[in-house]
């Protein structure tokens, strides 16, 4: 599991170091890497910010990759973590996956900028792949089985195997349809309704599977409870 996760993060990182390159190269003399652009960037960086940001994603990559890999190594539930070791592994290439098309999204409006142009297909592409990234993951929610580090971590479905069992279950359904929404809203739509179609409904969803964890606890009799013992 770690082994193929590294080998993935490492091509990853390779590429988003090519890209920055390859943007670099093209960028112009007014596009430089600059924190203080970066710094003073509105939500969609532009020229020097997209370079620097562009030129930071490597070691970010690299950051998560080496948390990916430690996280499982301190994990107390290591023998469930195996069992699903599929989706683990997934989210970790997801996420790799996922700073690639930003890397590339950022590296083609550096280079659409300094020839005074624009472009939309390298956000639409990103987003595409992190939609896509999230619908697998989705799938894969279900087959999980009770850890510490990934997942639907609320303090029931940490403490009911039925509470985790049922609402990973019902967290892989809801992320499915709002990955499939921002999907073919990425494809269809404009920047703009990627807040009404996938960043709101992802947050609605999140904040169920949290309420539905605990309804499915409070019925679970199985489960562990830390109450204080007074003599």
């Amino acid at each position: 599991m770690t082994k193929r996760g590294l080998l993935i993060s490492v091509v990853a990182v390779l590429l988003m170091t090519g890209l920055y390159s390859w943007a670099a190269a093209d960028a112009g003399p007014n596009v430089r890497f600059s924190f203080s652009a970066l710094a003073t960037a509105g939500p969609q960086p532009t020229g020097s910010a997209a370079l620097t940001l562009l030129g930071l994603l490597p070691f970010i990559a690299a950051v998560l990759a080496l948390l990916f890999a430690g996280l499982q190594r301190i994990e107390p539930l290591r023998a469930n973590l195996a069992r699903g070791q599929r989706t683990y592994v997934m989210a970790w290439a997801g996420t790799q996956l996922l700073l690639l098309a930003i890397a590339w999204m950022l590296a083609a409006e550096v280079r659409a900028t300094a020839h005074g142009s624009t472009t939309d297909i390298g956000w639409r592409v990103a987003m595409s792949i992190g939609c896509g990234v999230l619908v697998v993951v989705a799938d894969s929610l279900p087959k999980t089985r009770r850890n510490l580090v990934f997942g639907v971590l609320t303090p029931w479905t940490l403490t009911s195997d039925l509470a985790w069992e049922r609402t990973h279950r019902f967290a892989g359904r809801l992320f499915m349809v709002v990955g499939l929404a921002g999907l073919a809203s990425a494809l269809m739509l404009r920047p703009e309704a990627l807040v009404y179609t996938f960043v709101l409904p992802a947050v609605a969803a999140a904040l169920a599977c949290v309420m539905y964890s605990y309804v499915i606890w409070r019925g679970d009799a199985d489960r562990f409870t830390m109450e204080s013992e007074h003599e």
